[in-house]
């Protein structure tokens, strides 16, 4: 159906590709007295999104909502972010993504860094 057709509908429109289910079972977030930590354990619908530039963005979404740090998310986390999900399952259980890391691309941190510039664990 050409949705330009219908005159009900108000724009902008948003799709939910997740069908309502979450790509994290928990999340929370802790203080550390370098910054904050984003602690993020992902769902069995989680693990199956997982190792693709296509759907890191998703990852990286919901956890911030989730956590309430979105006015304090930076992009060194967003990159840690991006790093869990492509070195997938090597970084589970758990994600940490950390506000004081600094910031260093997925691709560079996941081979030298397991994700965690510069002390090299992964978290």
């Amino acid at each position: 159906m050409d949705h330009k057709a219908q005159s009900d509908i108000s724009y902008p429109v948003y799709a939910d590709p997740w069908l309502g289910v979450n790509l994290y079972d928990s999340v929370s977030v802790s203080y550390h007295s370098s910054g904050w930590i984003a602690n993020a354990t992902p769902s069995f619908w989680g693990h199956q999104h997982m190792n693709s530039t296509a759907v890191a963005w998703a990852h990286r979404d919901e956890i911030r909502t989730r956590t309430g740090l979105a006015s304090s998310w930076n992009d060194s986390m967003s990159e840690q972010t991006y790093c869990h999900v492509m070195g997938y399952p090597a970084s589970l259980p758990e994600f940490n993504m950390e506000s004081w890391r600094p910031y260093v691309r997925w691709e560079e941190s996941l081979t030298r860094y397991q994700c965690n510039p510069y002390d090299g664990q992964w978290s």
